[in-house]
């Protein structure tokens, strides 16, 4: 029996939608596995998002991982901050918690106290939120930018939608590609500014950037 063309065509259709839904939700789902994890800069600097502490484990042995920098801020009640922490002391990690919105554009001030954590951290350091998503490219971005010196445009490309960023469709956490372009036209790169990894020296940090700050209003949003 022979399907009319109509039909062949209606068929063809269904096929490619469910292929154009499939695909991304499985490469997601394969992504989210994985910790979704990927490398900032070589050697220097990578991206998850909260790991516990088995996947923490394996990623600091084949990476060589010295330092993780916490972007959900201190949580002293929660499960999972004390499990990194735990995680963090039995692997001999270095640890930092710096507190920010992935829904609120996050001011300069703090842009910048987190770049002295960069500067400071030892290397390679892991850099997390909660989904690995949002606050996450913006200050794995923050980093190429701010400290090698790389492009606004390469840079940028740490703020992409296989790592779950989504900044459209009213999605509050435009934020956070906002307060990376507003760094980018307030801080111009410069001939002084190192590039790919050769790291100025280190900024004095203040107890809050090491302890992590609350947002104004006293709050947090997507711990």
């Amino acid at each position: 029996m022979t399907v009319s063309t109509g039909v062949f065509c209606k068929r063809l259709l269904f096929s490619s939608v469910v292929l154009l839904v499939i695909g991304p939700v499985s490469y997601g789902l394969y992504v989210w596995k994985e910790g979704n994890f990927d490398v900032v800069a070589e050697g220097r600097v990578y991206r998850s998002r909260q790991l516990d502490q088995y996947e923490l484990a394996r990623y600091v042995r084949e990476y060589g991982i010295k330092s993780i920098l916490n972007l959900r801020g201190k949580n002293l009640g929660s499960r999972w901050y004390q499990e990194e922490l735990m995680a963090a002391e039995s692997l001999a990690l270095r640890h930092y918690d710096y507190g920010i919105s992935a829904n609120r554009d996050v001011a300069d001030q703090d842009l910048e106290r987190i770049l002295a954590i960069l500067r400071e951290a030892p290397k390679p350091i892991l850099i997390h939120c909660k989904s690995g998503a949002d606050r996450t490219s913006l200050i794995s971005a923050l980093y190429l930018y701010g400290i090698e010196g790389r492009s606004p445009e390469e840079a940028e490309q740490q703020f992409s939608m296989r790592y779950g960023h989504i900044p459209f469709l009213g999605n509050s956490t435009a934020a956070m590609d906002r307060a990376f372009r507003r760094y980018v036209r307030t801080h111009p790169l410069s001939r002084s500014t190192p590039q790919h990894g050769s790291l100025p020296a280190s900024k004095a940090m203040t107890d809050d950037a090491m302890d992590g700050r609350i947002p104004r209003d006293g709050r947090r949003d997507g711990i």
